[in-house]
């Protein structure tokens, strides 16, 4: 199966705690996907709690859902999906496998 994007363990244990604390229905699974805007800078993407489509790719990743619209699939090739801390700051970031976290600021902040 093609998966286009890493979520890290991380992310994983963090979308499953958001799930579960905001009441997100079994129905939902995050759904990873881009703006329409021109570009694939890490900036670009987008995620968020979806029901699933015909249209959709369905990854399973340590037991969490993972939802890409197939016309998203190349534009998300080689990203990851994390969840860290940084300046005191916790949250979601995107960046590439290939090119590291960028500094704060830079675009995926």
């Amino acid at each position: 199966m093609i998966n286009p994007v890493h979520v890290t363990s991380s992310a994983i244990e963090a979308v499953k705690k958001i799930a579960k604390e905001k009441n997100i229905p079994s129905e939902y699974d995050l759904r990873i996907g881009r703006n329409q805007g021109p570009g694939c800078r890490a900036s670009d993407f987008v995620l968020g709690f979806d029901k699933r489509i015909d249209n959709d790719l369905e990854v399973l990743m340590d037991g969490l859902k993972v939802i890409i619209k197939k016309s998203d699939v190349l534009f998300l090739n080689g990203i990851v999906l994390d969840y860290i801390t940084r300046n005191g700051e916790t949250g979601f970031i995107f960046y590439h496998e290939n090119k590291g976290l960028a500094p704060k600021g830079e675009g995926n902040t």
